[in-house]
């Protein structure tokens, strides 16, 4: 039988990103250029990679703070529809239409 796995998105594109990391940097380091030229370019693009790194994970910390606010008003609704489904229970109960 075959087994299914899967990764989450955030692995797949860490991995993604890692993967490209390494490939520039072997490109970079290929390249025939002086050696102050190689680390500055090395510099440029591990900043380059930051900035990048660090703005998806702002963004995503704004989603699930979003997700988390929707499911507590979510869980709040629920609770409510609950209490009011239980309260005409108990009035039907009490006027004898059980």
């Amino acid at each position: 039988m075959k087994e299914h796995c899967s990764h989450s998105p955030v692995f797949v594109l860490l991995t993604f990103l890692l993967g490209g990391l390494i490939g520039v940097a072997i490109a970079i380091l290929m390249t025939p250029v002086p050696g102050e030229q190689t680390r500055r370019r090395l510099r440029e693009t591990a900043e380059e990679i930051k900035e990048h790194t660090t703005h998806y994970a702002d963004e995503t910390k704004g989603k699930v703070a979003e997700i988390i606010e929707k499911g507590k008003e979510f869980a709040k609704e629920t609770r409510s529809a609950f209490a009011e489904t239980c309260a005409c229970g108990r009035e039907e109960k009490g006027n004898g239409a059980v």
